[in-house]
This record gives C-alpha cells, structure tokens and sequence, in this order.
C-alpha cells in the first residue's frame, strides 16, 4: 500500500529516470556534432575546363556554369556551357583580383580579393551596373536563399543582406572544437557551407547555424596540383550533383560522396611501408546527409553508468521508504506492494 508520500517517491523515481534519459540523448548528440565525418570523392564524370582559369567562384544557373577567376591582369567572369567551352567573358579592371561568385535573382555578384569592391553584373549581357563596399578581404561567395554568404581566409563566416550588403550575423567556424581559417571559395543550401580550405584538397561541410564542421571532404584523388593549381571551385547543377574543379585545372569532375574507410591493420602496415597512408574508399556512394557514424565507445559506457546509477537510486529509495513503514503495515516487497492504491 502507498500513502500520498510514496507516490510522490515514486513520480520523483520515475522523473529521476527521465532526466537521465535526457541527459544521455543529448550527449549523443553533443558526442556526435563533435566529430567531422570523413569522406572522399568518387568521380562521376568529368568536363573539359579551360587551363587558363584560375578559378576564384563557380557556380551553376539555368544549365550554364558561371566562373571568376582570378590573378591581376587577368581576372575574368565567364559563362561557360556544360562541355567546358566559353560562351562569354569579361575582364575586370587591371586592379581588380576576382574571387567569390554569387547570384541574386538576374544580377550575378563577384567579389574582388583586396579591393573590398562586389563587382555587381547583368546576367544578361555581362554589363557592371553597380557595386557594394566591405571591410577586410574578400574570398568565397555563396547565396543560401535569403542572405549571401562570404568568408574572408580567415575563421568567420559572414551573412550579408543581399540588398545592401550589410552583414546580418556571422559565425566561426570549428572543426574538432579548434578554429578552421583559410576558408576559400564557397558553396552553399539553407542548411549547410561547403567551403575549399585554402591549398589544400580539402573541402569541409558547415553548420550554417552553429559554424561546426561536420563533414570533412578528401578530394585528393581528383589530382590536386597535379593539375595545375589547387583545389578550388564547387558548385551543384539542378539536379544536386556536384562539380569540383581547379586552379587552371584542365578538368571538372562531377563526383560522389562516399565514407571514408580506414585501412585494417595488414594493409596500413603494408600501405606505411611504402607510401604515406590513404584513405580506401567503401563500396557504397551517399549523400552528407544519409552519411553517420556509429557513436564513441565512451557514450555506451555513460550510458550503462547512468542506467545503473538511476535504477541503484531508485531501489534503495524504495527499501527505505518500506523501511519507514509501522511495522504493523509491512509486507514483502512486491510489484503489486509498490503501485497499488490504498483501498
């Protein structure tokens, strides 16, 4: 039989066990923020891109490629047809250094490195109609549907209010919990930044609300300088596939994502004995969001100390409370003693 003192006890049990529920849930999830899933590239197709593009900005619209590029003297902006051959180019000042490509409705908007001029375009006929001004470098430049989103080399990331330009909110970025600089060009959605890291072949996807890094993209397979120049230029077509390309790469590539696979302990001694370790690839191709990783073996073990913890609470509190009964009102411990109602 229970008083209205021992159904207190046990409603306090039963939130007790809650709350540690709770507790566990969120450093799962805490556990699984935490660490970069690590992918590599699987290569789809590839295009023909002109060698002499030292590509700053890419980006897809309406079945054409868009692309800045850079170098003093040289800097270009271009719409180039699928099979790589220039439609239509035109060159910037001879002060002027592209960088970052965006759109915003029939307007394209390119970004220049120390001029801290956005070049403003016509889609149309290529003709400059404007400019904005910024503060510090301008490096990657990507529209996320309501602000444009712009990184500068170093960790933060700024979203910029399409119309004027005026930063909204930044970010910082982290990978691990340690800043990640050297952001360059950039490709985004309403939820996530893919961002080139700065020569390297690299590129790393961002929570676009937290600036956390949650996948880490190894496209060293695609060449790298082997090609030319670095790694350099993301952009997705309509039909969400992505496109890597190059500083003064002779190449796009259309190319998949897939998780990365470490090596067993056989082939990593055998892959250190003659070359520097690389990443095996897995047999089965996803997209970042269908890609997970089982969580750390440290999460289990809270789990099961938690567990144990609450249920050890919870049958001591119980003894005592029989404890504290008269004499005359104890009987043996049993499921049907603890949660039937006084009659």
């Amino acid at each position: 039989m229970l008083k209205a003192i021992h159904r207190k006890s046990v409603i306090l049990i039963c939130a007790f066990l809650l709350l540690s529920t709770a507790q566990i849930t969120s450093a799962e999830s805490d556990s699984q923020e935490g660490a970069a899933i690590q992918m590599v590239v699987k290569v789809i197709e590839n295009a023909t891109h002109q060698n002499d593009a030292f590509t700053q900005g890419l980006l897809w619209h309406q079945g054409m490629m868009y692309e800045s590029t850079g170098i003093y003297g040289e800097s270009t902006l271009r719409e180039v047809f699928p099979n790589g051959t220039v439609n239509r180019s035109v060159e910037l000042a001879g002060d002027q250094f592209g960088e970052g490509l965006s759109i915003v409705g029939e307007q394209l908007i390119q970004l220049t490195w120390k001029e801290n001029t956005a070049l403003i375009w016509n889609l149309s006929d290529f003709s400059l109609v404007g400019n904005f001004s910024y503060d510090g470098e301008g490096w990657g430049l990507c529209n996320n549907g309501t602000s444009l989103v712009m990184s500068d080399g170093t960790s933060q990331i700024d979203f910029r209010n399409p119309t004027d330009f005026s930063i909204t909110r930044s970010i910082n970025v982290t990978l691990d919990g340690e800043e990640l600089d050297r952001l360059n060009e950039l490709e985004c959605d309403s939820d996530h930044i893919w961002a080139n890291v700065f020569q390297t072949d690299e590129i790393v996807r961002i929570n676009s609300s937290t600036g956390a890094v949650d996948q880490v993209i190894d496209a060293s397979s695609l060449g790298g300088e082997g090609n030319g120049g670095h790694l350099n230029g993301i952009a997705f077509d309509s039909d969400g596939d992505m496109w890597l390309t190059g500083k003064n790469w002779p190449k796009i590539f259309e190319v998949e994502l897939e998780l990365a696979i470490e090596p067993s302990d056989n082939e990593q001694e055998t892959t250190e004995s003659n070359q520097p370790a690389i990443h095996e690839t897995g047999s089965q191709s996803c997209t970042g969001d269908d890609c997970e990783e089982d969580a750390p073996f440290g999460v289990y073990v809270m789990y099961g100390v938690v567990l144990f913890t609450a249920f050890s609470c919870a049958a001591i509190g119980i003894f005592k409370f029989w404890r504290a009964l008269p004499s005359n009102e104890k009987k043996p411990l049993s499921q049907g003693n603890v949660f039937d109602d006084d009659e």
